[in-house]
């Protein structure tokens, strides 16, 4: 199967019928699943929940006020669409998905939801912190600096133990980069990526990650997510005890570990583990993304940060961008996008130029990509205004964009020489009968058309040919 959603919600969306009833037997998933619906979906589903007996949807529609119908209607197609809404044995009547229920009930009831609490005897001091989420941050980051280098980042993460996974191939199989071996190259599909938020570039590895668990069974995706997601419901830099997991949820917390999802630890003989911002936003939205790192980051004492939440970036009207960061990655990936004019140990200085921005188009990335990257981490003091990026800018960008456009090379196949206006007529209306025609010049009785169809028009020709001499010789 492939999924190409990156979020939860359109992500159990595609799954088919059979595995969202496992998938929706995990408290965890389905108190995820809630989080990201739109707040009129939770209303519905807070009045449905202890409503045993179907509702029709001519009732539903009384609960809005004149004016909302557009929202209800979004609302009630996003629950269908999900099967979290599912038609009632009486027609025109709609109940909750009756794994859905169970579980949600459970949830808002408080039971069966305990974490492990052995863990938490253990409070990490301000400094063990900032220490875990530099190399949280490292390994993260490292990840992203391999899609734009093709020295060996990932030497220190990639399989460093039994229960570790390829993130060389978890990238392959994404589409993020081509080739074999330790010999890579960006793909268009990468560059791209690179220029998201974090939290969907989390979302994207991880649906490849859960891909193994689809191939396996219903059972065993269901079991997956819902530790992927119960990581989110866990608290940041709080020790939980490893030896607590099962098998299967120690080996995956080994693989998020290699992410900077997680971090493994001993103490006095123990193993713990802990969750990092990256994971804890997981179920909350790109928005919350930022705030979960914030806070972190105010815990642990420390500035580091990860690189989607970094709003750093002028953009002047002149075109030159000022980037407050020493980050090598931000840097790196600016210096695609720009000219680069000046480095200071925590200033880049460089100017949107053609030639730069050309080079960036080939890379894959669109105007509207560039133009949204730089508004993202667009620096508090800019952020305020709108645009964050000066239209006169984003502008710019777009009309070098169109330069591409005004030339397209297809390989095509000229027609000329006719031996009279009748053959070159007949054949020219032909070929634009089949809607291969490109261009036409009657007076030298020339045109083009598309390679493909060069057979079918040559066949016309010759046979044209035929019955003109046949009707000669009569």
């Amino acid at each position: 199967m492939q999924h190409q959603s990156l979020d939860l919600a359109s992500y159990i969306a595609a799954l088919p019928p059979q595995i969202k009833f496992d998938v929706f037997s995990s408290p965890w998933t389905t108190q995820a699943l809630f989080r990201a619906l739109s707040p009129l979906a939770q209303q519905y589903i807070l009045r449905l929940l202890y409503v045993d007996e179907g509702v029709s949807k001519d009732s539903m529609r009384l609960w809005v006020v004149p004016g909302a119908e557009a929202q209800h209607h979004n609302a009630v197609t996003q629950l269908e669409v999900l099967s979290v809404l599912a038609p009632d044995s009486r027609p025109g009547t709609v109940v909750l998905h009756p794994a859905f229920k169970a579980c949600l009930r459970s949830a808002l009831s408080g039971r069966g939801l305990g974490l492990d609490v052995a863990g938490r005897r253990l409070v990490l001091s301000g400094a063990s912190m900032s220490h875990i989420m530099i190399q949280a941050t490292k390994r993260w980051q490292g990840v992203l600096m391999y899609l734009l280098d093709c020295d060996d980042q990932l030497a220190a993460a990639d399989g460093a133990s039994a229960k570790g996974m390829s993130i060389q191939a978890l990238l392959r199989s994404a589409g993020l980069v081509s080739g074999q071996g330790r010999r890579h190259e960006l793909t268009a599909a990468g560059f791209r990526f690179l220029l998201k938020g974090s939290h969907e570039q989390v979302w994207l590895l991880l649906r490849e990650y859960i891909k193994s668990a689809e191939a396996t069974s219903g059972k065993e995706l269901a079991s997956t997510l819902s530790f992927l997601l119960q990581l989110s419901f866990r608290r940041v830099w709080q020790p939980y005890a490893l030896g607590e997991l099962s098998a299967q949820e120690q080996d995956i917390a080994a693989h998020m570990a290699q992410l900077g999802l997680v971090h493994t630890f001993s103490q006095d003989g123990a193993a713990y583990f802990c969750v990092t911002p990256l994971a804890a936003s997981l179920c909350g939205g790109s928005s919350s993304s930022s705030t979960a790192a914030a806070a972190a980051a105010a815990a642990a004492g420390s500035t580091a940060a990860s690189v989607d939440n970094a709003a750093y970036i002028i953009v002047e009207t002149n075109f030159r961008v000022y980037a407050h960061t020493s980050c090598p990655l931000q840097r790196r990936l600016l210096a695609r996008l720009m000219r680069t004019d000046c480095l200071l140990p925590n200033l880049f200085v460089g100017s949107l130029t053609r030639e730069a921005f050309l080079a960036a188009l080939g890379l894959g990335v669109s105007a509207a990509d560039v133009a949204g990257f730089l508004a993202q981490h667009a620096h508090p003091q800019v952020a305020r205004r709108v645009p964050s990026v000066p239209e006169n800018v984003q502008e710019q960008l777009v009309l070098w964009e169109s330069e591409t456009r005004r030339v397209v090379a297809e390989p095509a196949t000229l027609y000329s020489a006719f031996e009279d206006d009748d053959l070159f007529l007949a054949a020219s209306h032909h070929a634009g009968q089949l809607g291969v025609r490109l261009w036409a010049d009657n007076s030298q009785r020339q045109f083009a058309i598309k390679r493909l169809g060069h057979e079918a028009l040559k066949g016309f020709i010759v046979e044209y040919k035929r019955q003109r001499e046949r009707s000669s010789g009569l």
